[in-house]
């Protein structure tokens, strides 16, 4: 069964007509803020290329050998790499990778590349990557994923069509917040109104998950506030220095700082109301 995708309804839709119309480019680069479900895209467009379902609309029947193969992470003809992990990402990998796609494919399907966080690739497997894009073979498909394009060699963006994706609005994101099996206990367990929630994360998902995860700090960041709100100045310094520690979430941190300080501010709006 195929997961529902939300969102990005209107490149879905334009990646539709071009398969429908066999007017896909084999390049393509998917450019958007990190966790707003990119790479989600990606896959369903995989899908609907390898699917063997002769009456298939967009994104996959869900039901062939080929689907299923898919879904279980498993297609030999589908290559998923990250370029942050040097593992998969590394000159040599590349290139075994990109002689692989020049025998023949196990399933007579078209081959597929998806490399997620492509800016992370260095300069030399970049380039072995732009020779393949130069001149790619047939049914062979390559959609590179990306946060800053500018990060990539020119040569390469100039190769690929660009998609643009925005991030995801505050219903589309709060429908798949509730969607998510894995999510629903840390929401219904926060502290964090869901509207603030929607504020911070701003428009993706991983930053929501970020935030979720990071209820402990949430919870100390309001009561240190507090304690500074009351008279105690000297807390200031304090807070800067939990900050500091935590230097992987210092961005959500400072959002989290934000988010209570707008918060205790309309409770003191509230409160100066109640004496006018």
């Amino acid at each position: 069964m195929i997961e529902q995708l939300l969102g990005h309804s209107s490149q879905r839709e334009r990646l539709s007509h071009l398969w429908k119309e066999q007017k896909l480019s084999p390049s393509l680069l998917f450019v958007g803020k990190e966790g707003i479900g990119k790479k989600l895209v990606a896959l369903e467009l995989a899908r609907t290329l390898i699917c063997s379902s002769k009456d298939t609309s967009y994104g996959g029947c869900g039901r062939c050998h080929e689907c299923t193969l898919m879904s279980s992470g498993n297609h030999p003809d589908v290559y998923c790499i990250d370029g942050k992990e040097k593992e998969e990402s590394n000159a040599e990998a590349i290139r075994t990778l990109l002689h692989s796609l020049h025998l023949k494919s196990f399933h007579d399907t078209p081959r597929l590349v998806i490399i997620d966080n492509a800016d992370f690739l260095n300069n030399t497997a970049a380039n072995i990557l732009l020779k393949e894009l130069e001149e790619p073979g047939n049914d062979i498909f390559f959609i590179l994923v990306c946060t800053n394009p500018s990060r990539l060699p020119d040569t390469i963006c100039s190769r690929c069509q660009k998609w643009y994706f925005h991030r995801l609005d505050h219903a589309t994101l709060a429908a798949i917040l509730k969607a998510n099996k894995e999510l629903l206990p840390l929401i219904d367990e926060s502290d964090f109104d869901v509207r603030s929630l929607l504020d911070v994360a701003d428009g993706s998902l991983s930053t929501a998950r970020e935030f979720l995860g990071l209820k402990s700090r949430w919870l100390e960041i309001q009561e240190q506030l507090g304690s500074i709100k009351k008279g105690n100045p000297g807390l200031v310094l304090s807070l800067a220095e939990d900050i500091k520690a935590k230097k992987e979430h210092i961005p959500a941190q400072l959002s989290l700082l934000r988010m209570a300080g707008k918060k205790f501010m309309h409770e003191a709006t509230t409160e100066a109301d109640q004496y006018t």
